[in-house]
């Protein structure tokens, strides 16, 4: 998944007067939290430590209606691509041992910035295919890569896979980084930050850096710590994720830090955003976040998996003064982020690939008013079958079908899951229809009232099937390894096994 992406574009703009804004297309740096909940954050009502990340939001411009998609995979190609995923058959999470990739037909953000100019560098978990080199980032667009390529990592091991399936898996571009053993992984990320931002000044050279870290994926694994808004959060699994959040808003704040010491703060923009909602202990190999008061979490398609934190940053010469503390309730969805990027940054938009999904955000964004927005419909998940774990938003309305996963309320202290409503279930629960401005915790099925509505939100889905452009995701059962794809197979490695 993609992690709270931190995108942080840093652009070196030129103001006039208040309302006029030029670019000469400086720094772009985007960065990433992995699955962090609705509710795990301070400015939305968490008792977490968050301090940076609360300040940083509420002296921004907060997305109130920002969208991923509901898992890891998914909502990395809807950000690389500025594509739907079922426009590039990436709607299921890529396992280890098999070739799932995002197919090479599709640009990348980073080829798309490095034929604007920019240098690009890639920081963190990129999750879009690692069997063969020409997967890599450094191989879809970015000059650099320090990281791990598959969903989960660990924080000082960095390996990857369970029992006697785990092997190392972090990478220095295209080859192995053992060196980086037994260092927290966010210590090695934010130097490898610091590294490119000083040859981004030195170079004067507009760059472009996705920074996604593994926080707060599962392990839950952070350095020794004192945050005392942890004494007393319990089960112990919710306090180990209070204290590696205590971590992650740290090193958010290192990340503005890195900026300010480099002189470019002023010039910088940032996009923070979780890849998808936090993981609830209800979920295989879950964790212990909270999106109260949203509707479950990572993996479903109720509001808290995919109705995500979101906001946006920057310096004097990029936000400006008048939409700083605001809050933008206009959907949005993370295939917006290309295009928007592009709009803020001045960019042609003409030189956008053919055929993307996303619409240019930037001036909604920064308007003086909580305008409606270019966008007013989102299909959240789109499977062949209608059936088969589909949702979709239409205006007020939201149509899911195929199933209610890791379905509840997880409250934020004491930290405890309330039973999911069943007002109006209809379909053996496998229908539901909310009106999610008037319901946005879902609490109220109107499926059963409102027909006609399903009928046209379940004819929406289709028109999405139909397209020439839809694909079928990639189907592998769990542990269906490729020969010669195991670590016992590379030298205690995850390694390309194609090449």
């Amino acid at each position: 998944m993609m992690s709270a992406l931190f995108v942080v574009v840093s652009m070196a703009l030129v103001v006039g007067t208040e309302g006029h804004w030029y670019s000469n297309q400086k720094h772009i740096i985007f960065a990433i939290c992995d699955d962090c909940g609705w509710a795990d954050v301070g400015y939305h009502g968490s008792n977490f430590p968050t301090p940076n990340i609360d300040e940083l939001a509420r002296n921004g411009i907060r997305l109130d209606r920002f969208y991923t998609q509901a898992m890891c995979t998914p909502s990395r190609s809807a950000t690389m691509t500025g594509r739907y995923p079922f426009n590039t058959g990436t709607q299921r999470v890529f396992q280890s041992g098999t070739t799932d990739h995002l197919p090479l037909e599709y640009k990348t953000m980073g080829q798309v910035m490095s034929d604007e100019g920019y240098s690009t560098h890639y920081i963190g978990k990129w999750h879009l295919g690692y069997a063969s080199y020409s997967y890599f980032p450094t191989n879809r667009g970015f000059d650099s890569f320090v990281g791990y390529m598959q969903g989960r990592n660990g924080f000082y091991a960095h390996d990857a896979g369970r029992g006697r399936n785990t092997g190392l898996d972090f990478w220095n571009n295209t080859e192995l980084y053992p060196e980086a053993d037994g260092v927290y992984s966010n210590t090695v990320f934010l130097q490898e930050l610091n590294r490119v931002v000083e040859n981004a000044v030195e170079l004067r050279k507009p760059s472009f850096v996705v920074f996604s870290p593994a926080s707060v994926h599962v392990k839950l694994e952070y350095p020794p710590a004192n945050y005392s808004a942890c004494d007393g959060v319990s089960p112990v699994g919710r306090n180990k994720l209070c204290n590696m959040i205590g971590n992650f808003d740290e090193t958010v704040g290192e990340v503005v830090e890195t900026y300010k010491r480099a002189g470019i703060w002023d010039d910088t923009l940032m996009i923070f955003f979780s890849d998808n909602g936090g993981a609830t202990s209800a979920a295989t190999r879950g964790s212990f976040s909270s999106n109260y008061p949203l509707r479950a979490g990572k993996v479903s398609f109720f509001e808290g998996g995919v109705r995500t934190l979101g906001f946006v940053q920057g310096g004097e010469r990029v936000l400006p003064h008048y939409a700083r503390g605001s809050i933008k309730s206009n959907l949005m969805h993370v295939v917006d982020l290309l295009p928007t990027v592009f709009g803020a940054a001045r960019l042609r938009s003409s030189n956008l690939p053919a055929g993307i999904d996303g619409v240019n955000q930037w001036w909604t964004i920064i308007s003086p008013i909580d305008m409606t927005g270019p966008r007013s419909e989102i299909p959240i998940n789109i499977q062949r079958g209608g059936n088969n774990r589909t949702a979709i938003i239409v205006g007020e309305w939201k149509l899911l079908v195929g199933g209610a996963a890791n379905d509840g309320h997880w409250t934020i202290s004491p930290y405890v899951k309330l039973d999911p409503p069943r007002h109006g279930a209809i379909d053996g629960n496998n229908t539901f229809l909310f009106n999610i401005y008037d319901d946005p915790t879902e609490q109220f099925n109107v499926a059963g009232i409102y027909p006609s509505i399903v009928a046209d939100l379940r004819s929406r889905i289709a028109s999405y099937v139909n397209t020439t452009s839809y694909k079928e995701p990639t189907k592998y059962a769990p542990d269906d390894f490729a020969p010669g794809s195991l670590p016992s197979d590379n030298g205690g490695a995850w390694v390309p096994f194609l090449d």
